[in-house]
């Protein structure tokens, strides 16, 4: 019977030959006795498919990104698209229903090497290429079988194949993560310049975007050592020329990015596309050394430099930090964007995965950025500030800013008696339900906490609220109004301003804080001149606990 399969080469599927479909099965004890046979071991089906493709590619995984690749299921978070793209154009030869049956029945689904040597042996090209470009090698590499991959090698295979957004089997170890297969590939004579063909990245350029946790240390090693060039830029849309140092800055440990300044000519000095020091991008990175790199190399003053990026990822601490040591929150990058724009409308790669508690850290940096002066009548692209948050693509935008806006800028019309908001903003918030409801609450809340002492004092709610941090902790300290306060109910009271005012009195270390209310830095013209402060010793005995 199978002398009667194999007496020719009958395209049964897809253009399929007996020799493809009997491999693409996994029924690699059939298909060993058709190619003793003579079956053609180069012919191609429809897709461009050989039956060398179909033999190293993996059968072992039913769902490769998530159970071969680290950091795969996160590969969709990371807009690592082209990485994706790869992958799925080496896995396509394959019979997932194979994969699927062959899971179920616990078989491993490995490849057959004595099978692939004798269709080596056969003729078989080890450099044909499949409609899409991708070579067998390309396909070996996600097997994960470093024999495979070195028998193919010795066959002949061109290391520096690229298929058809060219990807080089390099790229695609890297995807894999597979240090030694990397190595090997090097070691090969693998070109770590080739480039895909839209985005001119590298495989460093890959491996620097989704190593996470030190995923892809060893490898951005080993590609370096080869000669990888940190300093080329990408041409991804997203990317905005980012190179492989920034990436490696954003998610590489302070070892890594050590190395990389010291022994590999990291380039300080070569600008992003919106003109910021590659420095800036450490602020994204988890490792808190080497995001405090950034504060011992920056100039705070600098227009689009640390404080753009610390408020653009949502770092509080830095925020805090910068804007102490002189940052100008209002200043415009070469985009036009202040820090608190950034905070708002170029946070986009910020990704939840990365970032747990990023949702908390949002809303403290713009705290803290309006605290330290913000102009809340500022525009971007002819927009008030506060229409860009109500009209935020991101719920947490939605929910924070517009609040946050808003609520910092009544304390400050009704400490000061006079309007802030100018009439291009007033516009916005008589034009939205939910901004005007929370403006109008707020001010009914704030004349209210105006009017009630606090039991036992002569220091009202309101007093608490809007003093400097220095002013309250003089309060704090004493032990019968620390009681009186915790002992009333202005949570209940206040449901608006309770967590500015828990948030007043649990500061660790008040002077350490940009102050609670500061002038917007351009105020609308219209306005009274702000009254001076006394000082802190005169506020402290003008209200004195009775």
């Amino acid at each position: 019977m199978l002398e009667k399969i194999s007496a020719s080469n009958t395209m049964v599927r897809d253009g399929d030959t007996t020799l493809h479909l009997v491999i693409r099965q996994h029924k690699t004890h059939v298909a060993r006795q058709l190619v003793s046979l003579g079956l053609d071991v180069r012919a191609k089906n429809r897709r461009g498919e050989t039956p060398l493709q179909l033999a190293v590619v993996n059968k072992s995984h039913v769902d490769p990104l998530k159970d071969m690749v680290p950091n795969g299921n996160r590969f969709y978070q990371i807009c690592f698209h082209e990485g994706i793209e790869s992958l799925r154009m080496a896995l396509a030869c394959r019979d997932e229903d194979t994969v699927l049956e062959l899971a179920a029945q616990g078989e491993s689904g490995g490849v057959d090497h004595s099978l692939v040597k004798l269709l080596l042996d056969a003729g078989a090209e080890v450099n044909s290429k499949d409609a899409k470009g991708v070579s067998p090698l390309q396909c070996a590499i996600y097997s994960g079988d470093v024999e495979l991959v070195k028998t193919l090698l010795e066959a002949g295979a061109d290391v520096n194949s690229q298929n058809g957004i060219g990807a080089t089997a390099l790229h695609d170890a890297v995807v894999c993560c597979n240090e030694q297969v990397v190595h090997l590939l090097l070691s090969r004579g693998a070109d770590v310049a080739a480039k895909i063909l839209q985005t001119k990245e590298t495989a460093l350029h890959w491996a620097s975007v989704i190593n996470r946790n030190n995923s892809h240390g060893l490898i951005i090693r080993h590609l370096l050592e080869f000669g990888g060039d940190l300093n080329e830029k990408s041409n991804a849309a997203i990317a905005f020329n980012r190179t492989p140092f920034v990436y490696i800055l954003m998610h590489g440990d302070i070892d890594l990015v050590n190395l990389c300044i010291e022994e590999h000519k990291a380039d300080l000095d070569k600008l992003t596309m919106d003109g910021s020091s590659p420095l800036a991008f450490a602020l994204y990175n988890e490792n808190r050394d080497v995001r405090d790199m950034v504060l011992m190399e920056s100039n705070a003053k600098r227009v689009g430099g640390a404080l753009h990026y610390a408020s653009k990822f949502h770092r509080p601490e830095y925020v805090r930090e910068l804007i102490a040591r002189g940052g100008d929150v209002n200043a415009k990058n070469s985009w036009l964007l202040t820090p608190f724009v950034a905070s708002l409308v170029d946070s986009r790669e910020l990704r939840p995965a990365d970032r747990p508690n990023f949702a908390e850290d949002m809303r403290r940096v713009i705290k803290l950025l309006l605290e330290g002066g913000v102009d809340v009548n500022q525009q971007y692209n002819k927009s008030p500030i506060l229409r860009l948050a109500i009209e935020s693509d991101s719920a947490q935008v939605r929910n924070v800013a517009v609040k946050l806006i808003i609520e910092h800028t009544v304390m400050i019309e009704e400490r000061n008696n006079r309007r802030v908001f100018d009439d291009w903003t007033m516009a916005v918030i008589n034009g939205d339900v939910d901004a005007k409801t929370r403006y109008e609450n707020c001010q009914v809340e704030l004349s209210a906490m105006r009017k009630s002492k606090i039991k036992g004092t002569t220091i009202t709610y309101f007093f608490i609220l809007v003093e400097s941090p220095e002013v309250v902790a003089w309060y704090t300290k004493n032990e019968e109004f620390s009681k009186a306060l915790e002992a009333s109910d202005y949570q209940n009271a206040y449901p608006i301003y309770a967590c500015w005012l828990r948030e007043k009195l649990n500061s660790d270390n008040p002077a350490s804080r940009v102050s609670a209310i500061q002038e917007p830095t351009e105020p609308v013209s219209t306005t009274a001149t702000t009254t001076t402060n006394t000082t802190l010793v005169d506020k402290a005995q003008q209200c004195i606990v009775s």
